[in-house]
């Protein structure tokens, strides 16, 4: 399970294996949120700090919501891989987009 980093942009791009699903909840601070928590993941080299100690955040305003709710959901329902650009430096491992694995 070795873990690649790619910096681009000023955006980092987790490109790990097993990167799954494993919480999901709404939230209403901050304008609205959804928490995102992956099964297995080793925070310790990442360049943001996760919310609440867990989390990477999806907020609500984000342009392509839906788009990015939709695979998060299919991928913790389906148990299927998910993998998460963030932006790098943010103080809560915001989510920049995300994609899914369809070789699996």
């Amino acid at each position: 399970m070795g873990r690649k980093w790619l910096v681009i942009f000023g955006c980092v791009l987790f490109l790990s294996y097993g990167n799954f699903v494993k919480i999901i909840y709404p939230s209403s601070s901050d304008g609205g949120r959804v928490f995102v928590k992956l099964k297995d993941v080793d925070m310790s080299t990442t360049n943001c700090s996760l919310a609440e100690g867990a989390y990477y955040s999806l907020y609500k305003d984000h342009s392509m919501f839906a788009e990015n709710m939709e695979l998060i959901q299919m991928a913790a329902v389906t148990g299927r891989e998910i993998f998460l650009r963030i932006y790098e430096n943010s103080n809560v491992c915001e989510i920049f987009y995300l994609s899914k694995n369809t070789c699996l």
